[in-house]
């Protein structure tokens, strides 16, 4: 009964952008930052709404890259399985402005709302994220108020997250919300629920990281063609909200900290000395969390880990998956693959 977030596709590991012919395969937020702001706008059947909002989102961080030559963004349309072109309408916009880092991410099946965020979130490179509406109801430039109050309560952990709302902190139909990278990572890494009421998790596992947290008020606008169908939503907002309470009581679901994704290093012959090598070795657990890259040698194999949403995968080369049979119990969910 409980929401399962399914496993990406393998189109899904992939972004589409008007300058590559070619589709690339998408960053993971555990990388290093490599813009200043990452902007996610899930969209479903918006071909009509989404071009206004990202007209107005671009000439509002074009101005701000001409005041601050060190201001870098990136756009990431998430098209959650729409019918209606909008993977292709946000590929038209950035073939008619080149100068626009502008990734469109498809996903095959619709995930709803909170799965599309938290994609677009997992594959972002801004040092801070933002998600918007793709319908345009707020008004782009309040991000500036967002960012402003973000900055003044961003803890010594690097934790930090900005709600602009039209009323309160619990609304889950017109919000934005900004994010450090390293609370985008702790948060969007343990999310479960992909509907609409994704927001009530997101707020909780912030809370659960003692994350500060500020609300900020934004302007907002109707904008027809709304998806939102007040009585069955509520209903369904109600149910949901029922089955996060019980999931998190009853510990069928639980937040972790997140294991940084490792990239694979072949160094054959090296013997790596490294905290994280001898807890893996010796305990089956990984509790150093500060290195970003490493391989494992251990019974002549090199290993590699990296995280992928809800599990942790093993990957072996040649055909040594049986060494593993050595390590004690792992301490998180563990899929082994050969390489």
């Amino acid at each position: 009964i409980a929401p399962k977030p399914r496993a990406r596709t393998e189109s899904e590991k992939y972004y589409l952008t008007a300058r590559l012919e070619k589709r690339q395969p998408l960053p993971d937020i555990s990388d290093e930052p490599s813009c200043t702001l990452s902007v996610v706008v899930p969209a479903y059947n918006e071909t009509e709404r989404m071009p206004s909002m990202l007209h107005e989102t671009v000439s509002y961080l074009e101005s701000r890259k001409l005041k601050d030559q060190t201001f870098q963004y990136e756009i990431i349309v998430v098209d959650d399985g729409s019918t209606d072109g909008t993977s292709k309408t946000a590929l038209k916009y950035g073939q008619i402005n080149p100068h626009v880092d502008l990734r469109v991410l498809t996903l095959e099946k619709n995930r709803k709302k909170g799965g599309a965020v938290t994609q677009g979130i997992l594959s972002s490179r801004g040092k801070n994220i933002l998600f918007a509406d793709a319908d345009g109801a707020t008004k782009f430039s309040d991000h500036e108020i967002l960012e402003k109050r973000l900055l003044e309560v961003i803890d010594k952990n690097g934790f930090g997250v900005a709600v602009g709302s039209r009323a309160h902190l619990v609304n889950t139909e017109v919000v934005v919300k900004l994010f450090t990278r390293k609370s985008a990572l702790h948060i969007f890494h343990n999310m479960h629920v992909e509907g609409w009421i994704f927001d009530i998790e997101v707020l909780l596992i912030a809370q659960y990281f003692n994350m500060p947290i500020v609300e900020v008020p934004v302007t907002w606008h109707e904008i027809d063609g709304s998806k939102v169908s007040l009585i069955k939503d509520s209903i369904k907002m109600a149910i949901d909200l029922l089955t996060i309470r019980l999931c998190y009581l009853s510990r069928f679901w639980s937040i972790h900290e997140p294991i940084l994704r490792l990239k694979r290093n072949y160094l054959t012959g090296v013997t790596l000395e490294s905290s994280i090598a001898a807890d893996i070795r010796n305990t089956g657990k990984i509790d150093n969390l500060e290195s970003r890259k490493l391989s494992i040698r251990a019974s002549y194999s090199i290993y590699s880990i990296s995280c992928i949403t809800h599990h942790y995968v093993i990957r072996v080369t040649g055909n040594d998956i049986g060494v593993l049979k050595q390590f004690p119990q792992w301490n998180f969910p563990l899929v082994v693959q050969s390489l």
